[in-house]
């Protein structure tokens, strides 16, 4: 009997199929991300994502018993329990110092032993705590993300915000202990109090001079170098300090928000009305010990003091010569740079001191004189 073998024709498969190549053992495999679908933040694991989620809900379920706080987790409303206990487990070895969590003994370790593991990523600055590295990053990208609702301003820090909160109202939390003078800021205080103790710290190195605080004694510098930051965009006058270019700039608007109660006159600054209260009271505080000259400020005391000891601090930088006032010194300068700030509003004329202009007024006013 003869079999005969009938030919089939091979099967095919009707779906599409694609190769997956294996996967070698030297790549690495892509961790599963679970994302956050209301926040976009990703977490490693479903688990971390459900915990996380209690966060954007109101299911707290785990409540304090001393102040009703709701918590998601258990290890929160432990930790936060601590803060009504006082108790601090967490002990630093080396000063002695408690804390309530493991990060904060952690952070507070980094200062015995200096480490500062964060870095800037625009510049070399290193720190010890995360929290400081944030807020020196906004020196870089000028966040300011604390907003004062009342005026619109803008700070890189909540601390920031809160000094600035007290110019809004009458809040002065320091208090001088020898006086009743009161304080927004701290810093205020402790420069205040110098006026009592009589501190000086700062001295200049060019005179005799010294200074209660670094940004004063910097101030001071400018008079020998010759520095003028602070210039007049109305007439090109140079300053020492932003505080005399205010003064300044109210010779030309005519402002003078400084009033005297008894005569009702009015000036451009605090220090004019001051020296201009003297002669309502006929008082010169300030005695010469060389002579009986007396003055209503200390400052003319002391320039009057160099008539006897023959000082002269203010030295010209283009020629060198001397001068015992600071405002001679300006005047002199003009006549290197060729600056004539002080025009006559009558014919354009210019000189270098208001006393040339005072001098050259008087022609005009002997013309008018003489006009029919």
């Amino acid at each position: 009997m003869n079999l005969t073998i009938a030919k089939t024709t091979p099967l095919k498969c009707l779906v599409p199929t694609t190769i997956i190549p294996k996967e070698s053992k030297s790549e690495t495999k892509v961790p599963k991300v679970f994302t956050c679908e209301m926040c976009a933040l990703t977490f490693s694991s479903i688990v971390n994502l459900n915990q996380h989620m209690k966060s954007h809900g109101n299911n707290r379920p785990l409540q304090c018993p001393v102040c009703a706080c709701g918590f998601s987790v258990l290890s929160n409303l432990k930790r936060h329990m601590l803060t009504h206990s006082g108790e601090k487990p967490f002990h630093c070895e080396v000063c002695g110092t408690n804390f309530s969590r493991a990060s904060h003994l952690q952070e507070h370790t980094r200062i015995h032993t200096g480490e500062k593991p964060f870095r800037c990523q625009y510049c070399d600055a290193v720190f010890s705590h995360s929290k400081s590295l944030r807020g020196h990053m906004r020196n870089h990208t000028g966040d300011k993300p604390f907003l004062c609702e009342i005026c619109g301003a803008s700070f890189p820090f909540q601390a920031s915000l809160k000094n600035h909160m007290r110019t809004h109202s009458d809040d002065k939390p320091f208090h001088c202990s020898i006086c009743t003078s009161k304080f927004s800021y701290k810093s205020s205080l402790i420069k205040h109090m110098k006026k009592h103790t009589g501190e000086r710290p700062f001295n200049c190195e060019y005179c005799n001079a010294n200074f209660a605080n670094r940004s004063n004694l910097k101030e001071h510098l400018r008079i020998h170098t010759g520095e003028n930051p602070y210039h007049c965009e109305l007439c090109g006058a140079g300053f020492t300090c932003s505080s005399n270019l205010k003064v300044h700039v109210r010779r030309h608007t005519g402002e003078k928000p400084f009033r005297c109660d008894i005569c009702d006159s009015a000036f451009i600054s605090r220090s004019h009305l001051k020296r201009h209260l003297r002669l309502h009271t006929e008082e010169k505080t300030f005695h010469c010990d060389a002579c009986s000259a007396s003055f209503y400020n200390n400052s003319n005391l002391k320039v009057h003091q160099r008539i006897h000891t023959g000082e002269k601090p203010f030295r010209c930088d283009f020629c060198g010569l001397l001068f015992a006032r600071n405002s001679n010194l300006r005047v002199h300068r003009r006549r290197h740079t060729g600056e004539k700030p002080f025009s006559c509003w009558v014919c354009g004329s210019a000189f270098t001191d208001s006393s040339q202009l005072k001098r050259h007024m008087v022609t005009h006013a002997a013309l008018y004189a003489m006009a029919p």
